[in-house]
């Protein structure tokens, strides 16, 4: 027998009741396994990950605002209170719809009925290459990668002014920063990073001026916030603008490289080329519809909304200003 046709047996759930798998321990895979705790129902969630992680606030721990252990929270305590779920750390590779089973590594898990929801992921439109360049923002191992890399580019800059002070240029590139995509992310990034470089790291250097950092938002749509109403989107961008951030919307980026280079072209022809330290992409396929992109097997789902992770949110809230919270990235 093949290893994915192994089902996984657990004595400790019921085998006479409906069995429900879960595929994804984020928003929606977390509240339905909530809804469905102590219903007559055997419930198992499987995610890759053993915590479940609040993306909202992923932004922060990218500039050192917060730590990790603040917006995730181990899957297991969180529903430890719940005899009919159990949690499986493993990564999926297939579903067999006519047997009913979920493929797992190395085993396959049986179900009655299946929920899928796996979250979404960054679109580099086509330009996969990007994803070296200019790392999108999914979770804590992109946060830390990402946090490194800003404060090693106003390390290495203050090294270069310190020691071969003629290379401005080096620096003014070290200390460009951009960000393909004005969504939520793209937005909370770039305020946070004009914060961080106006406020938290304005008196840390000897040799750089960190608040001469350049903030560059693009943004292909017509405004920055385009799925939320005109007038968030103006007093965003206006408040973008107060900190020093550059924004360009009506503006699609065509082209980013392992160098710094990034291209772009407006809507009215304009086209140009920015040298920087560092690029982000912040933005997501699903973050216009909220709608899922699923097979001809599955129905689509409306989207939950998960209030059994509001905790997170007030544990993150609970934070220290910029000038109070040291920022590292060791």
């Amino acid at each position: 027998m093949n290893l994915h046709d192994a089902p996984i047996d657990n004595p400790t759930l019921s085998t006479t009741q409906p069995r429900v798998v879960i595929v994804g321990g984020g928003f929606g895979g977390l509240f339905a396994t909530r809804a469905l705790a102590g219903a007559p129902v055997s419930v198992t969630l499987i995610d890759k990950r053993n915590y479940h992680l609040f993306r909202p606030m992923l932004y922060q721990v990218a500039t050192g605002l917060l730590s990790a252990d603040e917006i995730a929270g181990p899957l297991r305590s969180i529903l430890n209170r719940h005899q009919n779920v159990e949690v499986l750390l493993d990564e999926v590779s297939g579903i067999d719809t006519e047997k009913r089973l979920v493929h797992l590594k190395q085993h396959g898990v049986p179900y009655d009925f299946l929920v899928l929801a796996t979250g979404i992921q960054y679109n580099y439109f086509g330009h996969e290459d990007w994803r070296r360049a200019a790392p999108g923002l999914e979770s804590l191992d992109d946060a830390d990668l990402i946090r490194g890399k800003i404060l090693l580019a106003f390390e290495h800059a203050e090294e270069i002014a310190a020691l071969d002070q003629a290379d401005t240029e080096k620096i003014r590139k070290l200390l460009t920063f951009v960000l393909v995509g004005a969504g939520t992310v793209g937005v909370e990034m770039a305020s946070t990073l004009a914060e961080m470089s106006r406020m938290a790291l304005a008196h840390d250097f000897r040799h750089i001026d960190p608040r001469s950092a350049g903030i560059l938002l693009y943004e292909a749509a017509p405004r920055v916030l385009p799925t939320f109403p005109e007038v968030l989107s103006a007093r965003a961008q206006r408040h973008l603008e107060s900190l020093g951030v550059k924004v360009y919307t009506n503006t699609r980026v065509t082209n980013v490289d392992a160098d710094g280079i990034v291209e772009w072209r407006a809507r009215s022809g304009r086209h140009g080329v920015v040298e920087c330290g560092r690029a982000c992409i912040s933005r997501r396929p699903m973050a216009r519809s909220g709608h899922g992109q699923v097979g001809k097997d599955y129905r689509e789902l409306r989207p939950f909304r998960c209030r059994g992770t509001l905790r997170f949110l007030r544990l993150a809230t609970r934070r220290t200003s910029w000038r109070r919270r040291a920022i590292c990235w060791a």
